[in-house]
């Protein structure tokens, strides 16, 4: 397993991912995604976040069957990982 990259090395890689994701980018869709940032920078829902340590409200959200998942009830079971999965377009 290799190690991880160091903090200017990563810098490195994400801006070269971010050039190659522009290239290949048509105009209109990055306008559109920058548009959309810039609202939600705005709105101060970045500000609204989550913070390493802090603890996340209740909530309950259907899982990739469809079932109702509590988080209350996962945290019963032990440390709970949340993903969201932005579907395959």
């Amino acid at each position: 397993m290799s190690e991880s990259p160091g903090e200017g090395e990563l810098e490195r890689q994400l801006a070269a991912i971010r050039e190659r994701s522009a290239a290949q980018t048509p105009l209109e869709m990055r306008q559109a995604v920058d548009e959309q940032l810039a609202l939600l920078v705005s709105s101060g829902a970045v500000g609204r976040a989550l913070h390493q340590g802090e603890t996340a409200p209740d909530f309950t959200l259907p899982n990739q069957r469809g079932e109702q998942v509590a988080l209350t009830e996962r945290l019963t079971r032990g440390s709970v990982v949340l993903v969201f999965y932005r579907g395959g377009w």
